[in-house]
Formats: structure tokens, sequence, C-alpha cells
């Protein structure tokens, strides 16, 4: 499965946002982190999303675990900087995907 999947449910079905990320980021050990900016009553925060994509239901729950989340974890943390420069409110979610189930999100996925 391709990541396209995982933006229009990033977009439309968690965030509300009719237009895809603008910021995708490849990182050398496999993370692919979708880059979510929000406005929020409380004000601006920023979403790093990890999707998981995989064949059937029963792979997702071995689709994330505490050191492919780590390396996630890192890979945010790393755009940061970049991103939430202001102050803005940051949370790292996984998306998990499969066919014909309903999509998992895991919101706050890493607090650390």
């Amino acid at each position: 499965m391709s990541g396209n999947p995982g933006l229009v449910v990033i977009t439309s079905y968690l965030y509300g946002q009719t237009e895809a990320p603008k910021q995708t980021f490849h990182f050398t050990g496999g993370e692919q982190l979708y880059i979510v900016p929000q406005s929020t009553v409380s004000g601006q925060s920023v979403a790093f999303v990890e999707v998981k994509a995989r064949k059937s239901a029963a792979e997702l729950d071995f689709a994330i675990d505490d050191r492919r989340l780590a390396r996630v974890a890192a890979a945010a943390e790393y755009l940061m900087p970049r991103f939430a420069a202001n102050g803005e409110d940051i949370r790292v979610d996984v998306l998990l995907l499969a066919p014909g189930v309903r999509p998992r999100h895991i919101e706050n996925a890493w607090i650390g």
C-alpha cells in the first residue's frame, strides 16, 4: 500500500482539513512523517503523523512497537525546530491503515 490513502485519511477523517499536508519527510530508518499544522481553540498546534499501512487488520497489531515509535519520535524531534518554533503545541500521532477496517488513530502516541 502506498502513503496516498494515508494522506486522504489524515487530512479529511482525522484533522478536518481539505488540503493534503504540504510537508512530508522521509528518513533513513524508513519513517515517513506528515506535518499537519492546525488551528485550535487554544492556539496553534503541529501534529507529526506516521502512517503505517498493512495488508490485513491482523498485521496492524504489530505495525508499531516501542522501537519503531522511538524512531518516529526522534524524527519528529529533529523537525520540531522547523515547524514548531513559535510555541505551538506539538504531538506525535500514528495512523494505522488496512483494507476493510476503520483507520486506527493513536493520538499523542509518544510522550517523552
